[in-house]
């Protein structure tokens, strides 16, 4: 069984890939889903978090305030580490678990890892191969404005927070290009779980 790693930016497209992947019939493990799992109430990951950014980020109902963390983290490394500290090892344990399972059945051939923070949170020695789902820089930046209804300055500063495309195109073993048209993109991704299945 390969293991796939799906990986790109905001708004460079990876969920239309992803969403077409799995049409397929090809298991995916989701890397958001994952990443809210292990907040839960009563998780390890929200105790740490609790223990070391207050109760003030926890909201009423046991849950995490995302929001608010979000908003704590966006422009500030540090806290950024630390809850990435947190996070990244029990979000590898997860990914770890349902490789695994997935291993059991024989009939799989290829299991898809979709997270955008594969590279950032080195975890690619988990894949087989590394996908970079690609966009420019202009694209992304009209996909983000017309998603979250903001400014090309706040878009620009989001897509500006995070790892460049360009600078996960080294790490990547294959390109897929999505600012071409969705035919031209689905062909890509046909021929590439042709050559890895």
């Amino acid at each position: 069984m390969k293991v796939i790693g799906l990986t790109g930016g905001i708004a460079s497209g990876k969920s239309t890939i992803t969403n077409y992947i799995e049409s397929k019939g090809i298991p995916v493990i989701d890397g958001d889903r994952v990443s809210r799992e292990v907040v839960l109430p009563g998780s390890e990951a929200l105790m740490k978090i609790e223990e070391e950014f207050g109760k003030e980020y926890i909201l009423s109902d046991g849950t995490l305030d995302r929001k608010k963390m979000g908003n704590h983290v966006f422009n500030n490394p540090v806290e950024r580490k630390k809850l990435e500290g947190i996070l990244h090892p029990i979000i590898r344990n997860e990914f770890i678990k349902k490789i695994n399972e997935y291993k059991k059945n024989p009939e799989i051939k290829i299991v898809l890892l979709d997270a955008a923070l594969l590279i950032e949170s080195k975890m690619t020695d988990l894949t087989d191969s590394l996908w970079l789902v690609y966009a420019d820089k202009e694209v992304q930046i009209k996909r983000v404005m017309a998603r979250d209804n903001v400014s090309e300055d706040v878009a620009l500063s989001i897509i500006n927070s995070q790892m460049l495309l360009s600078d996960k195109k080294k790490y990547a073993d294959e390109i897929i290009d999505n600012n071409k048209s969705f035919l031209e993109v689905y062909e890509k991704v046909d021929n590439l779980l042709k050559k890895y299945s």
